[in-house]
């Protein structure tokens, strides 16, 4: 059976194999399983917040819980933990879709043309 869904005012959708679901409001928030989660704020390359909220884009999730992409406008990897209420900020990306989690509680992200990354979940620290 197919089922489909209309999210009203979202710039753009996605969805995993289990069935989280999230959707990016441009400027606004992002919805993870219907709830709401406030973007974070464009950083300056001085390290200061711009009090502007950056799009994150190119999103990727896992377990629920985490959330993963790239700001639109600082091209910075932005990491969501639901459970922590806050956002992180990895660090540069590069290309397009450059931020994955395997089964194994890493996500991965692309900084450089050939150049990955790995951030471990359970320990919170680059592997």
């Amino acid at each position: 059976m197919i089922t489909s869904k209309e999210v009203t005012g979202a710039w753009y959708s996605d969805c995993d194999l289990q069935g989280n679901t999230s959707s990016l409001f441009r400027d606004s928030h992002i919805t993870l399983n219907n709830q709401r989660i406030e973007l974070p704020l464009v950083i300056e390359k001085s390290g200061e917040a711009k009090g502007v909220k950056e799009n994150v884009l190119f999103l990727t999730q896992f377990e629920g819980r985490f959330l993963a992409g790239q700001g639109n406008q600082s091209d910075f990897t932005w990491f969501y933990d639901n459970l922590k209420g806050k956002w992180i900020n990895l660090g540069s990306s590069f290309g397009t879709y450059p931020c994955y989690f395997n089964t194994n509680r890493v996500l991965f992200f692309v900084y450089g043309p050939n150049q990955i990354k790995a951030y471990d979940l359970t320990f919170e620290i680059f592997l």
